[in-house]
């Protein structure tokens, strides 16, 4: 449990044992501060999903924030975007690095939106410190199971992305154009692609290139799509959960929905018609219009 994890820290501190730093300090966005009518809102956190970033959740958080008047935050999770770096990626780990945040920015409850990876880490935060998490949405992603087939693709992806080297390419534009070649046959649908070669950016060395730690994410691939980590699958959050799954995707199978329920007793689960695996991008009208269905739905719950 996080909470133990947390105490365990201090207690070998307190005997004289060296303790390591798990969490990271995560890069975020503040993409609108509450309404001073509704101070008493829970934040929404906006979790991306692997080889995402934070910056490819603006639009949608800006119409969150304008429509129900709560404060939204974006998240770069760590290994991505503008994050720290680190060896380690499992679930838990991304878990205390959100709480951390939360604790760093005085956020004593918030509402975690969650795609694909950052819907599993939302998961875990959600059953290793339930007080902390006001409600969830999560995007086209299962605690219990995962698409072979996505997860196989995936994994050529990173090792495709490994494969590509910069070397005299000194603009994004000329990068992201290079690696578009050598991506585009791995990658069929130019929403995913796109997002993929956002990651190309001007690192801290100051040379082009991923930004994202694709060493650690072929590390930890395994962890990343194998199933929910099974000690979390014996708890239960009881606060309001949202699925939303793309009716062309295969991540939230309906054999499913019995082992998502006895997860999360207050799930509603749906699927947007014709739309993919980025439920969010291939429909975002739907995708919004159930994200703010769901919040007035439960807006006394949230106070």
């Amino acid at each position: 449990m996080l909470q133990s994890c947390i105490s365990w820290h201090l207690i070998r501190k307190s005997v004289g044992y060296p303790t390591v730093k798990r969490f990271l300090n995560l890069s975020y966005k503040v993409v609108s501060e509450s309404s001073s009518e509704n101070p008493d809102l829970p934040p929404v956190l906006l979790l991306h999903g692997l080889l995402g970033q934070k910056k490819l959740w603006a639009c949608l958080g800006k119409t969150i924030a304008t429509v129900m008047k709560h404060s939204v935050l974006t998240v770069d999770l760590r290994n991505h975007g503008v994050s720290p770096h680190h060896p380690s990626h499992k679930y838990e780990d991304l878990a205390e690095d959100v709480v951390m945040l939360m604790n760093k920015l005085k956020i004593n409850r918030a509402v975690l939106i969650g795609h694909n990876m950052g819907g599993r880490t939302s998961m875990s935060i959600s059953l290793m410190a339930a007080e902390r998490i006001a409600g969830l949405i999560i995007v086209d992603i299962s605690p219990v199971s995962n698409c072979k087939q996505l997860a196989e693709d995936m994994l050529i992806i990173l090792k495709t992305m490994k494969s590509i080297h910069f070397d005299g390419l000194n603009t994004r534009k000329r990068a992201r154009t290079a690696a578009r070649i050598k991506l585009h046959t791995h990658i069929s649908d130019s929403i995913t692609l796109n997002a993929v070669l956002k990651n190309i950016d001007v690192r801290k060395n100051g040379t082009i290139g991923w930004i994202c730690n694709l060493d650690a994410l072929l590390k930890n691939f395994n962890h990343i799509v194998s199933f929910f980590p099974a000690h979390l699958q014996n708890i239960q959050y009881n606060g309001p959960v949202l699925f939303i799954g793309g009716q062309r995707s295969d991540f939230i199978p309906p054999d499913d929905l019995p082992d998502i329920r006895s997860i999360f007793p207050n799930v509603v689960v749906t699927y947007i018609t014709g739309a993919g695996h980025n439920v969010h991008a291939h429909d975002p009208r739907a995708f919004l219009e159930l994200v703010i269905q769901f919040l007035k739905k439960n807006k006394e719950l949230f106070k």
